[in-house]
This record gives C-alpha cells, sequence and structure tokens, in this order.
C-alpha cells in the first residue's frame, strides 16, 4: 500500500508537469486502489464472522466515512502533496468500506437501489466500461471524442459492443474449456471424495 503514494510523490517531485495526466491513469499511481479492493474481495467472507467489522458498518458514525471520502475529493488541491500521499489513499480506503456496507445492508433503501435491474446492468457491464472511458472521459484532453455528450455515448457503445462480441463470448468458451480440461479432474476428486467416505463407513463398521 505504501509503494503507490511513494511513487506519486515521486512524480510531484521529478515531473510536476505531468500530475494531471498520470496520476490515476498509470498502473503504478493506481495500484493501491486495486490492492484494496482484491484485500476487501478476498477477506469478504471472513469479516462477515467478525462481530468489530460488523460493529463498525452498523454503527450510526459511519456516516463520516462517505462524507470524509468527499471532503478529499472536493475540497483539496488535487496538485499538493497531501492529497497524493494522504486524500487518494482515504478516497480508496473509503470507497471500499462503503462498497462493504452496501453488501451488508442489501435489505435497505440503498441495497434495494443497487439491487435494481438497470443498476445490476450496469454492474454487469462494469469490466467494459471501465477499459473504455478513459479514452473517452478524458478531462484534460480537447478533442471532439471527448467531448460533452458525445463523449458518454461513445463509451455506451463501445462497452456495449465489447460486452456483447468480446467479454461473454469468451466467458462463454472459458466455461466451456474448463469442463473438457478440467472435467478428469473433477471426476477424480468426486472418486476419491467418495472412496474415502466408504472407507471411513467401513473403518467404524469393525468391530
Amino acid at each position: 500500500f505504501p509503494i503507490a503514494p511513494a511513487i506519486r510523490l515521486a512524480y510531484w517531485y521529478l515531473q510536476p508537469s505531468l500530475i494531471p495526466y498520470q496520476i490515476g491513469y498509470r498502473f503504478e499511481t493506481a495500484a493501491d486502489a486495486i490492492a484494496i479492493g482484491c484485500l476487501l474481495a478476498g477477506t469478504h467472507t471472513w469479516l462477515q464472522q467478525n462481530a468489530r467489522y460488523q460493529r463498525v458498518l452498523k454503527s450510526k458514525l459511519f456516516l463520516l466515512i462517505p462524507l470524509l471520502v468527499l471532503y478529499a475529493v472536493i475540497f483539496m488541491d488535487s496538485h499538493h502533496r497531501r492529497y497524493l500521499l494522504f486524500s487518494i489513499p482515504v478516497q480508496n480506503i473509503g470507497i471500499a468500506a462503503c462498497i462493504a456496507w452496501c453488501v451488508t445492508n442489501t435489505s435497505g433503501i440503498i441495497g434495494r437501489m443497487l439491487n435494481a435491474k438497470p443498476v445490476a446492468f450496469l454492474g454487469k457491464m462494469s469490466y467494459s466500461v471501465y477499459l473504455w472511458q478513459q479514452l473517452f472521459l478524458n478531462p484534460h484532453s480537447s478533442a471532439i471524442v471527448t467531448s460533452f455528450p458525445l463523449n458518454l455515448l461513445l463509451v455506451a457503445t463501445a462497452s456495449l459492443v465489447a460486452h456483447y462480441a468480446v467479454e461473454r463470448p469468451s466467458l462463454q468458451i472459458r466455461q466451456w474449456l474448463e469442463a473438457r480440461l478440467f472435467a478428469r479432474q473433477k471426476r477424480d476428486l468426486i472418486l476419491s471424495q467418495r472412496d474415502g467416505g466408504i472407507s471411513s463407513v467401513h473403518d467404524e463398521a469393525r468391530p
């Protein structure tokens, strides 16, 4: 986690003119955000069983977290060292905490909104949107393809095409390959588990 803030700070000292164009776009400047998301996904099951974690999510003071994220986004100068070192990590951790809260509180108003069909469809499209948005949602570009509202239309079009023409067929091919490549391993695993269960029954039946 400390590597990405250090890299952002190095840009500030060595190449300050590149900060608007590099921070958040290059992998090494945004790796901590990806790492926090992976950490949350990987520990979700364990965290759900953690009493302290549940108390934090259910606390009324949790409202301070999204407010803190908004403050870090709106009121801190994005060209300042404090923003690169502290504000971006606050945003990353705060957004991850808000996602965890939404996943845990699915029965509330926000949970029902996030589970609505249009939002769920956008969630399925999110990877394609993530891949294509950088081309058209660049606030530092004066190209016509980045002008509003054409940029939103292009993001939607490119994402839909990528999702239905590339992503979904690729997932189907993956499932087809996995079913054939790992069918034997799956069958052997089932047989070994069944044989192990039979052996244990025989052992218990012995006098």
